[in-house]
């Protein structure tokens, strides 16, 4: 049966999973708090309606970064738990990366450094999956499970 091998540092990539979660119940906790402040009543209404509610474009807007924020967690999060087998450190970099992208600064463009996150833990997870397929290789396995794989 195979193992698996997690390196020590690999609890600052949990680390970072555990800030993802922790951020997402903060941003619910502000729709929630809107929701009562702004008079946008649960479950009549996903959206406030432009008209029936005063602040709704303000309400919007704090709903979708909670529900853009969520998107992006699907993926990221198994992702970097992945990633981080191989390179943890790195990973929780492009983690903190990410989290600090995703703060609400005023600036516009700051958010776009969320991306560099993201793509720097695919770039770690592609270089894993490379070097595990060299190894498999360099094994002799070569992957396998082709139509001559039989003989």
């Amino acid at each position: 049966m195979p193992t698996l091998e997690v390196p020590p540092q690999f609890g600052y990539v949990i680390l970072f999973n555990l800030c993802l979660v922790g951020y997402y119940c903060v941003l619910r906790l502000r729709v929630n708090r809107a929701r009562w402040t702004m008079n946008v009543p649960f479950p009549a209404f996903k959206y406030a309606v432009r008209g029936t509610h005063a602040r709704a474009d303000e309400f919007n807007l704090i709903l979708a970064r909670s529900e853009d924020f969520i998107v992006e967690c699907v993926y990221l999060l198994p992702l970097s738990l992945v990633a981080g087998l191989h390179q943890p450190v790195a990973v929780a970099l492009a983690g903190a990366i990410f989290l600090l992208g995703t703060a609400e600064i005023p600036d516009d463009d700051f958010g776009q450094v969320k991306h560099c996150g993201v793509l720097a833990i695919l770039a770690v997870l592609g270089h894993f999956a490379y070097s595990l397929l060299q190894e498999g290789a360099d094994e002799g396995g070569g992957g396998g499970g082709g139509a001559g794989a039989a003989r």
